[in-house]
């Protein structure tokens, strides 16, 4: 489908932005690529959004201003000095995992990305990955889901669903076998957490990166890391027995909001991992705090003819707070027992909703 984005003024003290709002897709046209079921939409290169000048050295204000369309980036986000790029990298990679759900009849493979955010073995990827994880729960579907880490991915554990936002699945559940997708990354996450070993009991703690879902964290020109699993290259023997974990730089090149005045995604510069099976993966910023997901990519047949999206972790914690009554950092405070009582209410229903487009499909 053909994204259609309008522009708003989005003005930074010291700073001036337009920022894009993907709008609904329109059905006449579709410039978009096949998707692999390794579980990334796509979604065309927006229009330029930002133009930016110095901001004030004296700016120490932090967050969204009181006036529509206005904020500012954050000056001096931390007390402490940035980490070095190795360090970075060795966290995002330890804490990155690989998700992969494959059956033997309605639902073809799907590997995805995602990334431990609290050491109990709570996992940050994509609602469009998740689902199929909620879906090897119900025994009406024939699929098994496993949680891999490493490189190459080895499976390790196995997870339940802890949270999946209502409004995504009932948004895009007739996507859930379909070789395209549309999307834009609004309420595109979900929350897994890891209740078994495959072969070993499991750890006390899991590695994880610290969330930061402040407001405009992630900002343009800044340069962040990115992990994943790519798997578009792949075949599919290849991306079951010798897939391998990348991660790579980037530049933020846009700020991107659904609605109006807030930063919830943000475009990035194209990497080796601009491919169907990064959706989930982290993106980190210098002082080793995850500040979003990677969520759509823009067409092209080549990674270099490719941006990725990444959903900001603020409009993750702001979807949490209107669905749960929780900000995403609340969230991670509770009881998990509480947490999974908490979906179970919603359980069933969000399964019905996503086997009822399989059981229509021709045996």
């Amino acid at each position: 489908m053909e994204q259609i984005h309008t522009q708003e003024t989005f003005e930074m003290q010291g700073q001036t932005a337009a920022v894009s709002t993907p709008e609904k897709a329109l059905p006449e046209k579709s410039n978009e690529i096949n998707k692999e079921r390794s579980g990334l939409p796509t979604s065309p290169i927006p229009p330029k959004a930002l133009t930016a000048t110095p901001s004030s050295s004296d700016i120490r204000r932090v967050g969204i201003t009181t006036k529509p369309n206005q904020a500012q980036r954050l000056i001096n986000p931390y007390p402490f000095p940035p980490s070095a790029p190795e360090i970075i990298n060795a966290q995002a990679r330890t804490a990155l995992i690989n998700i992969i759900c494959a059956g033997e009849n309605s639902i073809q493979p799907v590997s995805g990305s995602g990334v431990f955010i609290d050491p109990r073995g709570i996992i940050l990827t994509n609602a469009h990955v998740a689902q199929y994880v909620l879906l090897s729960e119900d025994p009406r579907v024939d699929l098994s889901c496993s949680i891999r880490s490493g490189s190459p991915a080895e499976s390790r554990f196995r997870a339940r669903v802890l949270h999946l936002p209502r409004s995504w699945v009932e948004e895009h559940a007739d996507e859930i076998n379909k070789s395209r997708i549309k999307g834009t990354g609004e309420h595109d996450y979900a929350l897994l957490l890891i209740t078994a070993g495959v072969d070993s009991p499991l750890p006390s703690t899991f590695p994880f990166i610290p969330i930061d879902a402040r407001e405009a964290i992630a900002f343009t020109d800044d340069t962040v890391l990115t992990a994943s699993y790519p798997a578009e290259f792949t075949g599919g023997l290849i991306t079951q027995r010798e897939l391998y974990a990348v991660s790579a730089w980037a530049h933020i090149t846009e700020l991107h909001t659904f609605r109006t005045g807030t930063v919830d995604a943000f475009s990035l510069s194209s990497t080796v991992g601009s491919q169907s099976g990064s959706s989930g993966g982290p993106v980190v910023n210098g002082w080793q705090r995850l500040v979003g997901i990677i969520t759509t990519m823009s067409g092209g047949t080549a990674t270099a003819d490719r941006s990725l999206q990444a959903i900001s972790l603020a409009s993750i914690s702001r979807d949490m707070q209107t669905d749960t009554g929780s900000t995403l950092e609340q969230f991670l405070t509770q009881n998990i027992e509480d947490l999974l009582e908490r979906f179970e209410k919603i359980r069933s229903e969000l399964l019905n909703t996503l086997v009822a487009p399989l059981l229509k499909q021709p045996r």
